[in-house]
């Protein structure tokens, strides 16, 4: 759809209710318009890259600039959500009556990188509380809301059912598609009708810049113009392009092909399996993202010299591929081989141009030995991508070229594990007919279509390369990029505690890391907020001096959380009217939760926030412990390998107390 035929879109939405001018007041001899109160719902899941959600804000800005946004009755009004698995009230219509502090709040919002699109869900809460009178809505205004998206809902009949409803209320809705990836049927479905005055398709963010000098400067001129012009200048048409076909080397195709974007599976009902994408540069799909890549390679005694420079051959390729640099590059490599013995050959921080990255790999001696995986991958997870190492924010992902079964299984799977528990995305490819696919597909990430490869044999390599180096541009950081920060007017001190003693190394030191995340994301520089932790927990008794004294071996006491609280209590300083915020982590073995309850019932001194990791059964006492109302202080996480999935809600949760900002819960 070409440009200008988007361009009536404002001239719609004033003209929504069909009866925009009133003929009781009259301002300066002309009528005022009706009120407006204009709702944005936009897609913030991970199709959208950085780049264009900032485009997406900037055109809501554009819009908001040809209406007078005030408290009057003719004024207009304005809200955001944003939604992706679920949706996020970024403000409501009754929070912000002018133009000013509306546009700064707009510039605030923070991409969520969500890995679904909830429409159903997001147009459920925009007819149930966006219109609401508690949120601002006016019963004498219009009602029009505009969902900007830029791919498919994961329930088509629930959005179009959700859509149904929100019309049948009233509100008038706009829906925009961007890019070729959508459904135009359930696009149409959502919208008002007429479907030509209420859908729009552009072709990418970068287009919807281009509206803001072409709209008139009022909501009054918008119907002025309206009434002469939308017969000559509104038609709609929406088709969708054929994709491109793009088949690998040799004539092969890939099992599957991307369809959203540049990353999503499916294989076609006819049995054929085709490859689209919209590029043929491979890196053009990695666009601004940072990436720290992590080669693993099998170096074992059952790989011949002449495969092992194959092998070699092939990273050195992907290196091109990607454009990676280790001196200015947005993605940088790390090299480890592997067989008695895990060497590092080239580190993450190691300053190497691409070129130089190249000659390196090509140089690596051949060696031989058994296939010590797991200590190749534990040494990539604890030293290759360890703090100071790898880049704040940077997608972390290893790449583990195997040709045969490792020594110990069981290991090899446990450190898979823990690297995906740390934000490593791990693609594993089986080279050959002696490895064992069920230990592929425990070392690679989930789902095993997009992370697990197999080829008949080294010279194979080059059939996957495009599509591994696709399939790594589409890993999306679990930590959004950029991560706009959270503060709060008023000053605040944050503490976190977690019970090292009766946790363990490794839970402790995969919460330590989520809890860095989450300081991380907290606006520190203004000097009102102040972070800080405690895990130092220690066991009573726990040293016996030399002796014939048995009896102390049973004394061992472990404190448990209760103590961990009262530590919490005499740790926060004594800032004059500072708010005080506690965030303790708890899971199934957390000890001493009943003297906790009693603490926190006497000494209701500091607000709570519990994270409760595991089973709820297991974990119901952290109801007990949170702050009222417990659903604004409570965060569940099934797993540990769900933390990172559960960063945003944990930081908005977060934020909230903070800032103490209006909250609406919507179960659904």
């Amino acid at each position: 759809m070409e440009l200008y035929k988007i361009l009536p879109l404002l001239f719609l939405i004033s003209f929504a209710s069909g009866k925009l001018l009133s003929n009781e007041i009259l301002v300066n001899g002309q009528a005022p318009c009706k009120g407006i109160d204009l709702v944005f719902l936009l897609d913030t899941s991970r199709s959208i890259w950085e780049p264009d959600f900032k485009r997406q804000l900037r055109f809501v800005e554009n819009i908001i600039d040809y209406f007078k946004i005030g408290p009057d009755t003719h004024d207009t009004r304005v809200g955001v959500a944003t939604f992706a698995q679920t949706f996020w009230t970024q403000f409501y219509l009754r929070t912000y009556l002018d133009k000013r502090r509306l546009k700064t709040a707009i510039r605030y919002i923070r991409h969520k990188h969500g890995y679904r699109t909830n429409t159903a869900g997001a147009l459920k809460f925009l007819h149930s509380y966006m219109f609401d009178p508690r949120t601002g809505g006016r019963d004498d205004a219009s009602h029009v809301a505009i969902i900007i998206t830029d791919g498919r809902s994961q329930n088509k009949q629930a959005t179009l059912d959700a859509a149904k409803i929100a019309r049948g209320k009233g509100i008038q809705i706009f829906a925009i598609g961007v890019g070729q990836h959508l459904d135009f049927e359930e696009l149409e479905g959502i919208g008002s009708e007429p479907a030509e005055k209420h859908v729009f398709n552009v072709s990418s963010f970068s287009e919807l810049e281009g509206i803001k000098d072409r709209l008139p400067s009022n909501a009054c001129e918008v119907t002025t113009t309206t009434s002469t012009t939308t017969t000559t200048t509104t038609t709609t048409t929406t088709t969708t392009p054929p994709p491109t076909v793009d088949v690998l080397a040799d004539g092969q195709k890939p099992a599957h092909f991307y369809k959203k974007h540049y990353y999503q599976y499916h294989d076609q009902p006819n049995g054929n399996h085709i490859h689209h994408i919209v590029s043929d540069k491979p890196a053009d799909y990695c666009g601004e993202k940072e990436a720290d890549i992590y080669f693993v390679l099998d170096a074992s005694s059952s790989i011949w010299k002449h495969d092992f420079e194959t092998e070699l051959k092939f990273v050195s390729d992907m290196i091109d591929d990607l454009k990676i640099d280790n001196v200015n590059g947005r993605i940088r490599a790390g090299v480890v081989v592997f067989s008695n013995r895990t060497r590092n050959i080239v580190a993450l921080n190691t300053k190497r141009t691409n070129a130089e990255l190249k000659r390196q790999i090509k140089g690596i001696d051949y060696a031989t030995g058994v296939t010590h995986t797991s200590e190749a991958i534990r040494f990539v997870r604890q030293y290759g991508f360890r703090e100071g190492v790898t880049r704040p924010g940077a997608i972390k992902i290893a790449i583990v070229m195997t040709d045969g079964i490792s020594r110990y299984p069981q290991d090899t799977k446990e450190q898979s594990e823990l690297a995906r528990q740390e934000n490593i995305t791990i693609f594993a490819i089986g080279i050959g007919n002696k490895v064992d696919k069920s230990e592929l597909k425990r070392i690679a990430n989930d789902p095993n279509n997009k992370h697990l490869f197999h080829v008949d044999d080294f010279a194979g390599l080059h059939a996957i390369k495009k599509l591994l180096v696709l399939s790594a541009c589409a890993v999306i950081p679990d930590v959004p990029q950029n991560l706009q920060t959270c503060s709060g007017d008023k000053e605040t001190d944050v503490l976190f505690a977690y019970d090292a003693s009766s946790l363990g190394f490794r839970k402790s030191e995969v919460i330590g890391r989520f809890v860095y995340t989450l300081v991380s994301s907290l606006d520190l520089s203004t000097g009102k907020v102040n972070v800080g932790r405690i895990t130092d927990n220690c066991p009573r008794y726990s040293n016996v001096p030399l002796g014939r004294n048995i009896k102390l071996f049973t004394d061992l006491q472990f404190p448990g959380i209760g103590q961990l609280l009262q530590s919490m209590n005499q740790s926060f300083p004594t800032r004059l009217n500072a708010k005080r915020v506690g965030v303790l982590i708890v899971d199934e073995s957390t000890t001493g939760e009943r003297d906790a309850i009693d603490f926190i019932k006497k000494n209701p001194s500091f607000d709570l926030m519990v994270i409760a990791i595991g089973d709820p059964y297991t974990t119901g006492f952290a109801a007990d412990l949170a702050s009222d109302p417990d659903f604004n202080y409570l965060v569940r996480v099934p797993k540990y390998s769900d933390l990172s999935t559960t960063f945003s809600q944990v930081l908005d949760k977060l934020c909230t107390i903070i800032k103490r900002s209006f909250v609406i819960s919507l179960k659904h």
